[in-house]
C-alpha cells in the first residue's frame, strides 16, 4: 500500500514557538486500490484504522482514516486525507490534513467535533512519519497549536 509517502509544510520560526501539543500517531493499512493513470502518474485511495494520542497521555482516540496518493511522473507526491477518531467517551473529532509534494512534513486541522471534542475545531499544526513498512503500519509523530 502507496500510505508509505503520508507525511509537510515546514513551518515558521514564529509557528513553531506557538506550539502547545504534541503527541503520536498509528495507522494500519485497511485497503488500498491503485490507478495506474499512465505517464508514470499514478491515483491510490486507501483506508485505514488509526489512533493518535497526546504525549501526556491525554486524548487517546481511535477511528479510521480516508484519503488519495496521487504519485505525478517526477516521483513527487500528494497526499490528502480525513479521519474520524472518537474517544473513550463516544465524542468524534474530524482532522483533515495534507502532504504537499516534496515536503517531509504535512499539515492537520481539526474540522468538527461532537460532545467535549467540539472545542477542538480549528486546533491546527505539523504530522511526519517516524516508521513505516510500505503502508501495512504507520507509526508518527504531530505537534500544533491546541485548545
Amino acid at each position: 500500500m502507496v500510505v508509505s509517502g503520508v507525511c509537510c509544510v515546514l513551518l515558521s520560526g514564529v509557528a513553531r514557538a506557538a506550539e502547545n501539543c504534541s503527541g503520536n500517531y498509528t495507522s494500519v493499512g485497511h485497503a488500498a486500490d491503485t490507478q495506474d493513470l499512465g505517464n508514470g502518474v499514478t491515483l491510490t485511495s486507501f483506508s485505514a484504522m488509526s489512533s493518535s494520542s497526546r504525549n501526556n497521555m491525554e486524548d487517546l482516540l481511535v477511528g479510521a482514516c480516508t484519503g488519495y496518493v496521487l504519485t505525478m511522473a517526477d516521483g513527487k507526491v500528494r497526499v490528502v486525507y480525513a479521519c474520524a477518531r472518537k474517544n473513550k467517551a463516544g465524542d468524534v473529532v474530524v482532522d483533515e490534513g495534507s502532504l504537499e509534494p516534496g515536503a517531509d512534513r504535512g499539515t492537520w486541522k481539526y474540522t468538527s467535533g461532537t460532545g467535549t471534542l467540539a472545542k477542538k475545531v480549528g486546533d491546527s499544526g505539523w504530522w511526519k512519519n517516524a516508521v513505516d513498512n510500505n503502508g501495512k503500519v504507520t507509526i508518527g509523530v504531530w505537534g500544533g497549536t491546541c485548545k
